[in-house]
């Protein structure tokens, strides 16, 4: 690129990575989204997810219905990891041997 376009490309991290240039190592470690820093990567990013053309992104269908569509739309959101195994945040188990036990448990969660 020219100079006089240069902060084009800067702007937007055009042209910083290939987003096939994935090895076994950064496969297993979390990931985040690189990109879409134009209203072009968001625009091919839905294009590609619903499989439509650019023309009807463009002229079929309602930019608010677009929005609405990507607000609503399914994502998996990673869990905090358990040190433990616990589900209940890291607290040990209840150990309930006697009768006065299991009356002290039963009126504490009451």
């Amino acid at each position: 690129p020219t100079d006089e376009s240069r902060g084009f490309y800067v702007l937007y991290s055009v042209n910083t990575g290939d987003r096939n240039d994935q090895s076994e190592e950064t496969q297993s470690k979390p990931s985040r989204v690189i990109g879409l820093n134009s209203p072009w990567g968001n625009r091919g990013e839905i294009i590609k997810s619903f499989g439509w053309t650019y023309d009807y992104l463009l002229w079929g269908i309602s930019w608010l219905n677009v929005q609405i569509m990507l607000a609503d739309a399914a994502r998996v959101e990673q869990e905090p990891e358990q040190t433990d195994g616990n589900k209940d945040g890291g607290k040990p188990p209840v150990q309930l041997k006697t009768k006065d036990d299991i009356k002290n448990y039963l009126k504490g969660i009451m």
